[in-house]
């Protein structure tokens, strides 16, 4: 049996959902375009589906964050730790949870089978909805997945002077009311889902883009300790 086409109207919708869904897919790739470029360093030394060395490192602004225990967060808690880097926000129905998933297996596969070499790192959870998301809703959001995990927040001003440089980026979408403004407190934040690795020095030197695999996260973390032994 030959199936039927479509009528062109319906042809037409199908079309605006592809090109919408194509468009959430690569949000991270739009709102990051630089950050997907070869590496100076040997690139293809690395499984570039699962981690993206920088061709140098981006340092990470001195911003003052707040953490989810109300302490303050800022450069000096990136020193002297590797960190994974992830920016999200609790109320996100889908995304955060898989990467947060992502992130507590690979904090387990690092406690299990830790590099030849142990070094010190940490996994860092930055909403940003600072809106909606209290110090307190942080907390039992992050450490659902994984208790080390460590959840900090900002002013919007701040978060983006922290997420900017390193190429993360944001935007709220959701229904509109008849006087064009979005119903109370209802909408959605498209964000980029790009995981950041950031050096004991403070400075970003490699991705982990979506999909992430824990293990091939992990392989290519030591990977890239064994090739930068002076850095650690």
């Amino acid at each position: 049996m030959n199936p039927q086409k479509p009528p062109k109207s319906g042809r037409n919708l199908i079309l605006v959902a592809a090109l919408a869904g194509a468009a959430l897919i690569g949000l991270s790739t739009v709102l990051t375009p630089k950050l997907f470029a070869p590496a100076a360093t040997n690139p293809s030394a690395y499984n570039t589906d699962a981690f993206r060395p920088m061709p140098g490192p981006i340092p990470v602004a001195n911003v003052n964050l707040t953490d989810m225990n109300g302490k303050p967060f800022t450069l000096n808690n990136f020193k002297g730790k590797w960190t994974f880097l992830y920016f999200g926000y609790t109320l996100c129905p889908d995304v955060c949870p898989i990467e947060l998933t992502a992130l507590a297996n690979v904090a387990k596969d690092l406690r299990a089978n830790p590099p030849a070499k142990p070094v010190d790192w940490q996994m860092v959870f930055v909403s940003v909805d600072p809106d909606r998301d209290t110090l307190e809703k942080i907390k039992q959001f992050v450490t659902y997945y994984d208790p080390a995990i460590i959840g900090a927040t900002g002013p919007e001003p701040l978060l983006r002077d922290i997420a900017t440089p390193l190429g993360a980026g944001w935007e709220k979408t959701g229904l509109e009311m008849n006087n064009g403004k979005m119903a109370g407190g209802t909408y959605f934040i498209n964000h980029t889902t790009t995981i950041f690795l950031v050096n004991p020095a403070g400075q970003m030197v490699a991705v982990f883009p979506t999909p992430h695999h824990p293990d091939l996260m992990v392989q290519a973390f030591k990977q890239w300790l064994a090739a930068h032994p002076a850095k650690q």
